[in-house]
């Protein structure tokens, strides 16, 4: 029992967390919960004096509610009639529509409100987050964050509500039951206890069952996201069957365990209704042999044994859909906070603005992705503003990295990046980043216009400086010459596009920019040697004026840069312009 305490307890602080920003409006439905089930207990309660219309008996109005009835008439002055009393019925069931109606209205408004700000919440905070964070994410992880979880976690809002509902419903109507009779109202009472003791475990079983779905569900998505990211592969490969077969497993073991958790559901629900009949059964026998009832009070005490019963059978229903979202709400939450530990820091109130009219240094710069390897081990080099340098070496030696370190997607473990002398983590970012342009390898596109592909967020870029950035990149006139020009949509990752088209419309978005820096890294790897020629043309009048830093493993894209770094095994082993002559 204490530990079923103990769970219930954490539960109520995990929503307390979750969802207490929405005390107020917590408050304004228990008021209105209140208010609705308390008319229809009310009128409930005037079939007693309605049945004295039809017999002799008067005792029907003898309890205290009854008699206030009775005597709200008087008070009126209002004849209590059969028809004055059935008006009254039918407009405490009219009004209680109305607080019903309200009751739904804010229950959504609050629901949908909630899912908004998380998710707006959770999205800023994403692509603000530090990228050795972001790398570390399981493939899926994020979009399950969104489509699942936040949700999951939205619709436990309105199963709150409903719970806030019921209960206020089942109290009025115990209260009620106890003016009627407290003899009838305590045996149900005792006997909701009996069945609570009895279906108590499925609780503690549908938390189990409900904490695996979570977890198998991530699983079965990262599956999912990772296989068509590589879905060339699998069918090059012949592998569809195995990549199949896994996703196969996901989805058994999924269908057993929600086979599992609507057994345990349903299993309480279907024994409350024949349990309520033979209950109600009693009452009946009890009434007709060991007390005075007359029928308006029969009928009222039967009638609220029996929406009691009901209510404890949709709570019942209620706190097994509150258990199964606990766990997408305690996700969230743990993300939330994992997410706030992960923020950059911008500096934007107390950074210095960029400021870049001498060079960039690298002052021994230390970098490692773990601790049992160094992938940079001591950099120090030195770009003159307007220059453009190359950066050649074998693969994993650290040329992506440098780019990355300027960027600050990372920070070095020691030594320091300068920027006209001034350290760029003393940089406000966001002045950083305008200032730079950037091309990698990934050729990332919107599935888009080519025009909001070139401009990428960015609405102060005007269509002049599109078309300027595209003549640049040499794909101004295949853009020209398709039907809608600018405006033609791309595809899902451009792939309406060849893959040199789509490296020169990024290249294209990077000089839109006019940035200060360019990184190019592997640029011009996809195109032809036509299409190299004129963007190395572009590179060239950019000099003097933009930075230009280059990695390529074609020699050829480095041949109108000032100066070239060779790295291996973490350092600079050499540098200069003569270097492309020599490996030539």
């Amino acid at each position: 029992m204490r530990k079923y305490f103990l769970y219930w307890q954490n539960a109520g602080n995990l929503l307390w967390e979750a969802y207490g920003s929405y005390k107020s409006h917590f408050v304004v439905l228990v008021i209105l919960g209140i208010v609705a089930n308390g008319l229809e207990a009310l009128s409930i309660n005037i079939l007693i004096p309605l049945f004295s219309f039809f017999g002799e008996d008067q005792s029907a109005t003898t309890d205290p509610i009854s008699s206030f009835i009775v005597h709200l008439f008087g008070y009126l002055n209002l004849p209590f009639t059969l028809i004055g009393v059935l008006v009254l019925i039918c407009l405490l069931f009219v009004i209680k529509a109305g607080v019903m109606f309200v009751f739904g209205y804010l229950k959504n408004k609050v629901k949908n409100e909630y899912e908004r700000n998380l998710k707006d919440h959770l999205l800023s905070r994403i692509l603000s987050a530090k990228w050795p964070y972001l790398l570390k994410q399981k493939q899926g992880y994020l979009e399950t964050i969104f489509t699942v979880d936040v949700i999951r976690a939205s619709s436990a809002i309105e199963t709150i509500f409903s719970i806030i509902i019921t209960v206020t419903g089942l109290l009025i109507y115990l209260l009620v039951a106890i003016n009627i009779s407290q003899a009838v109202t305590a045996m149900t009472i005792v006997f909701a206890i009996i069945g609570f003791i009895i279906f108590k475990p499925l609780v503690s079983q549908a938390r189990r069952v409900s904490q695996k779905s979570v977890n198998l569900q991530k699983d079965a998505i990262h599956h999912v996201s990772e296989s068509a990211t590589g879905i060339k592969l699998i069918k090059i490969l012949g592998v569809e069957e195995a990549v199949s077969a896994i996703g196969k497993l996901f989805s058994k073991e999924y269908e057993r365990l929600q086979n599992k958790g609507a057994v345990i559901q349903h299993l309480a629900a279907v024994f409350i209704k024949p349990l309520s009949v033979i209950f109600i059964s009693f009452i009946l026998v009890f009434s007709y042999y060991y007390t005075a009832y007359n029928i308006g009070a029969l009928i009222a005490i039967v009638y609220l044994v029996q929406q009691m019963f009901g209510h404890v059978q949709n709570l019942q229903v209620f706190i097994h859909t509150l258990n199964e979202r606990v766990p997408y709400i305690r996700a969230v939450l743990d993300y939330q906070k994992e997410i706030i530990k992960a923020q950059e820091e911008y500096n934007e109130q107390n950074g210095k603005p960029f400021i870049f009219s001498k060079n960039i240094s690298f002052n021994n710069v230390v970098f490692s992705y773990t601790s049992h390897k160094k992938i940079l081990d001591g950099v120090s080099l030195t770009v003159p503003r307007g220059v453009a340098v190359g950066f050649v070496g074998e693969s994993g030696v650290g040329k992506t990295t440098i780019f990355d370190l300027v960027t600050r997607l990372f920070e070095p473990d020691s030594g320091e990046i300068l920027v006209d002398g001034t350290d760029i983590k003393d940089i406000r970012l966001s002045d950083l980043r305008n200032a730079i342009g950037y091309v990698s390898q990934d050729m990332f596109l919107l599935s888009t216009s080519v025009a909001d592909n070139i401009r990428f967020y960015d609405s102060s870029i005007t269509n002049r400086q599109i078309i300027d950035a595209a003549k640049k990149a040499h794909i101004f006139e295949f853009i020209d010459s398709l039907p809608e020009k600018f405006n033609t949509l791309v595809g899902e990752r451009g792939v309406t596009l060849s893959v040199g088209q789509r490296q020169r419309v990024i290249i294209a978005r990077a000089l839109a920019r006019n940035p200060q820096i360019l990184l190019l890294d592997e640029a011009t790897s996809a195109l032809d040697n036509e299409s190299e020629l004129y963007v190395k043309e572009a590179i060239e009048g950019l000099k003097g004026k933009t930075t230009v830093l280059i990695i390529a493993h074609r020699l050829s894209t480095l041949s109108n840069v000032d100066k070239i770094f060779v790295l291996k095994d973490g350092k600079i082993v050499e540098h200069g312009k003569s270097i492309l002559a020599d490996h030539n």
